[in-house]
């Protein structure tokens, strides 16, 4: 298996790195990971966080808990895996987008529980086609 490649288990704890990232503002620890796989002994996940820091996907600092940190070669690896093909995987993309953005605006407005979801669709959708986004 080349450096480059990732196996099954390790895309699935990238993946699920990121999104512990995205849905908690901090990383996960070695036991969050394994604990959310199932293994029995949190060295495994151990051996797969270190595959990932080797192969160039995560960085972990030396000391302390929740030290893990994504590289730029993470969204490299998603845009190679996942970009739309089909109309349907497009509109899917979008709603996905438009389901993230929403939860970010909730999160960082807390006050706000109004919001208009169709103007965030109309500004990907643009976006998408390569129209200029207006923000004023």
């Amino acid at each position: 298996m080349s450096q480059r490649t990732l196996s099954k288990r390790q895309a699935e704890a990238l993946e699920f790195i990121e999104s512990f990232i995205i849905s908690n503002g901090y990383s996960p620890a070695i036991r969050d990971i394994g604990a959310h796989f199932k293994y029995q002994s949190s060295s495994t996940a151990f051996k797969i966080v270190e595959a990932l820091v080797l192969k160039g996907y995560i960085t972990k600092g030396e000391f302390g808990a929740r030290t893990i940190r994504l590289t730029k070669k993470v969204a490299a690896h998603k845009a190679q895996d996942t970009t739309p093909r089909t109309d349907s995987e497009l509109e899917e993309c979008i709603k996905g987008l438009t389901q993230a953005i929403q939860k970010a605006l909730l999160y960082v407005n807390r006050n706000s529980d109004k919001w208009m979801p169709d103007v965030a669709e109309k500004i990907l959708r643009d976006a998408l086609k390569g129209v200029p986004v207006n923000v004023d």
